[in-house]
C-alpha cells in the first residue's frame, strides 16, 4: 500500500515538473491577434495567435545584431527604418517578408462592424501585446494609415488602438500590421478584418433622393405656420381693439 502511495505521488510530481517545463514554450508559441473587429483565420483550429513568418534582422538593416533586449533592439531598427527609404511598414514588410498581404487571416472574410469605441484591440487572453514582443504597428483603412507606433508592446501595451472611424467608414479593409524584435529573427504579424458596409441614416438616405423637393415642403411648411401665426396675432389685436 505505501509502495503504490509512493508511486502515485512520484508519478504526480513528475507531472507538475513537466507542465512547468512545458509551460514557457506554451506561451511563448502564443502571441496575439485581433479581437476587434474579428478576422476571419485560415485556420481557425490552428494556432491563430501566431506570426506568419520572419524577417532575418541583421540581413534587413545591415549594421546591427538585435540580439539586446527588445527595447534596445527595437532602438537599433528605428535608427536603421527611420534613415531607410521606406515610408512606412507596410512598405518594409512587403518587400522583406513572405507573407501574405492578410497573414495568416482571410482577406475576403465575414464583414464585421468598426470598433464603437473607436478602439481596434489586439489581445492575448487577458493581456494585450506580450511585453517581451517590442517593435513598431501599424493600422490600416484600405490605402489610408490610421495608426503608427515604433513600440507597440511598451507604449500601448493594452492592446487598446485609437483610430479615427470617419477615416475608415468608406474603407473595405482594416489590415493590423506588427513586427515583433525581441530576437534577431524579426517575427511578422498580419491580420485582416472586412469592413461591414454601413447604411447611412433613413433621413440622409430620404434627402439624397429629393434634396431640393425636401427642403421645399420644409420652406412651405413653415410659411405657412408662420402665417397663420401672424392671422392669430392680428385678430387677438383687433378683439381687442
Amino acid at each position: 500500500m505505501n509502495g503504490s502511495s509512493s508511486l502515485f505521488d512520484i508519478f504526480t510530481m513528475l507531472q507538475f515538473v513537466i507542465a512547468s517545463l512545458l509551460l514557457p514554450y506554451v506561451q511563448v508559441a502564443a502571441h496575439g491577434k485581433l479581437i476587434d473587429p474579428i478576422p476571419t483565420f485560415l485556420h481557425p483550429n490552428e494556432d491563430t495567435t501566431s506570426y506568419c513568418g520572419t524577417i532575418d534582422g541583421p540581413l534587413a538593416f545591415p549594421g546591427d545584431e538585435y540580439n539586446q533586449n527588445p527595447h534596445a533592439n527595437t532602438e537599433a531598427f528605428a535608427r536603421h527604418f527611420n534613415n531607410s527609404n521606406f515610408p512606412n511598414l507596410k512598405a518594409f514588410l512587403d518587400y522583406f517578408s513572405t507573407c501574405d498581404e492578410c497573414g495568416i487571416t482571410a482577406k475576403d472574410g465575414v464583414p464585421q462592424p468598426l470598433p464603437a469605441d473607436g478602439l481596434v484591440k489586439w489581445s492575448l487572453g487577458q493581456q494585450g501585446f506580450v511585453s517581451s514582443h517590442e517593435g513598431p504597428c501599424e493600422l490600416w483603412c484600405d490605402d489610408n494609415r490610421v495608426f503608427y507606433d515604433i513600440n507597440c508592446a511598451r507604449n500601448i501595451s493594452s492592446g487598446y488602438i485609437p483610430i479615427n472611424t470617419i477615416e475608415c467608414a468608406e474603407a473595405k479593409m482594416l489590415v493590423f500590421l506588427w513586427l515583433a524584435l525581441h530576437t534577431p529573427e524579426w517575427q511578422v504579424y498580419k491580420n485582416c478584418s472586412e469592413i461591414a458596409q454601413q447604411p447611412p441614416p433613413l433621413k440622409q438616405q430620404h434627402h439624397a433622393h429629393c434634396p431640393q423637393r425636401c427642403h421645399l415642403k420644409l420652406l412651405h411648411r413653415r410659411l405657412i405656420q408662420a402665417t397663420r401665426t401672424s392671422q392669430r396675432g392680428n385678430n387677438v389685436a383687433a378683439l381687442g381693439t
